[in-house]
């Protein structure tokens, strides 16, 4: 019927694409490397851990480096769930942070609104 056709558009329940951060890496390594180093400790599986630094993001989790007194070492450390929005980078990593100084036995630091 008629000339034109609509177009159809595609929804789906699937999360869009996930989007690598690096600014949100650097700020990561540079602002919370203590956090970085409490994941691995309590989370990671390296409580002899001295450093860390952050490699990547994606949507289950975070990939870290652990300095530990025998070297280096990749570290995988899983989010609760998948990010499934945009800001949800930001709320993942602060969970973590908080289920590792729990862990540890450590008091809560509190968290900004930003």
């Amino acid at each position: 019927p008629g000339g034109s056709r609509a177009r159809r558009r595609c929804s789906s329940a699937a999360p869009r694409a996930w989007r690598r951060s690096p600014r949100a890496i650097a700020h990561l390594n540079d602002d919370h490397a203590d956090a970085l180093l409490e994941m691995v400790q309590a989370l990671g599986g390296h409580p002899d851990a001295t450093a860390a630094r952050c490699l990547d993001a994606d949507r289950t989790g975070l990939d870290l480096i652990a300095e530990t007194p025998t070297g280096e070492t990749q570290v995988r450390v899983g989010y609760e769930e998948p990010i499934e929005e945009p800001g949800g980078l930001r709320k993942a990593t602060v969970r973590l942070a908080q289920k590792a100084r729990a862990e540890l036995g450590m008091d809560q630091r509190p968290v900004s609104a930003e």
